[in-house]
Parts: C-alpha cells; structure tokens; sequence
C-alpha cells in the first residue's frame, strides 16, 4: 500500500495532477475491498469506505445555527471516479451513482495553498487537485493505522500488485513458479 502512497506523492510533487487524482480516487474502493473482499459491489465497497474516512472532510457544520452541508457524498465521489476512470471526463451527469452533482471543476492553486478547495455553486463542485488528493492520502493513512493489527487485512495488502525495477524473469521450481526482479 506505501508504494501506492508514495506514488501517489510523486505524482503530486511532480504536478501530474492526472496521474495523482486517479490514484486518489481508486483509494476507497481498494482499502474496502482489503477490508470486506466478501462485498461484490463496488460502489457499496466505495460508499462504506469514503462514508467513514473522507465524509467528514467534505462535511461542514455551522454550529451557531444548526446548519449542516455536504459538499460530495459518497456517490458523487463514486461516479467522480466512474466518470473520470472510465470516461476521462469530470461531468457525472451520465452516471447513474450520481447524488446531488453534476460536475467536478478541479483547478491547481499556484501557490498551493488549494484555493477555493471546496466550494460548491449549484450541481458544480470546485477541487483544489493537490487538496483532494492530499485529503485522499489522509484519511487512506488512517484506515491503515486503523487495520494494521488484522492479519487478514494485511495479507491481502501484501498481494497488492508491485512493479519490480529491472527485468523479470520467471522462474520454475518443482511445482511453484514466481518471478524474480533482475537488475
């Protein structure tokens, strides 16, 4: 999972805002699929994991008045992921998983600073890029503090795949067979 984290940093510091949002937005479905491989769908596995770690982020509460908004549920941020994954696009109207938005407008702030992350006219959310994915990085280290002490969760963490510097060479004893990295 580190490699993905890290890759995902990467991406970021080398301002490949493409490459850093789809790793973020392929976050949830796969902490949730370590967590419960029994759930077949993907878009409960999402909803459940964005639900406990990253609705929070996009929830604001003004106390003094008893005011609650949601910026992106669950299923907008699933048909964000479907639409920009499958689509290469930000507009979620086509997806069927789709809740209140319609669009996503993501900008990158020169100076880092995320801009007007998170705000919202009508059925268009505004992202700050780097803001969203840091949040995504966030709460997927959470989740890992979380689970790190359930052995199943971690052996099927270690089955992520990994891509080996160097070449590949496949190797055959007896009956087992695995791939060794050779530089």
């Amino acid at each position: 999972m580190r490699h993905l984290i890290d890759a995902t940093r990467q991406a970021l510091a080398d301002k490949n805002w493409y490459a850093a949002l789809a790793l973020a937005l392929t976050f949830p479905d796969i902490c949730q699929k370590a967590t419960s491989p029994e759930m077949r769908s993907s878009k409960e596995r999402y909803s459940v994991w964005y639900d406990r770690y990253l609705l929070p982020t996009y929830t604001r509460s003004i106390d003094a008045i008893g005011f609650t908004t949601v910026y992106m549920t669950a299923l907008d941020c699933y048909a964000l992921r479907c639409a920009y994954l499958h689509q290469g696009e930000f507009s979620t109207s086509e997806q069927s998983a789709k809740q209140a938005l319609e669009r996503f407008f993501f900008t990158a702030s020169p100076d880092g600073t995320g801009g007007s992350h998170c705000s919202r006219f009508n059925e268009v959310l505004n992202l700050d890029v780097a803001s969203f994915c840091n949040d995504v990085l966030r709460a997927v280290e959470q989740w890992l503090l979380d689970v790190e002490s359930d052995p199943a969760i971690a052996e099927r963490i270690a089955r992520f795949g990994t891509i080996h510097e160097g070449s590949g060479v496949l190797v055959i004893v007896g009956e087992k067979t695995h791939i060794e990295a050779r530089p």
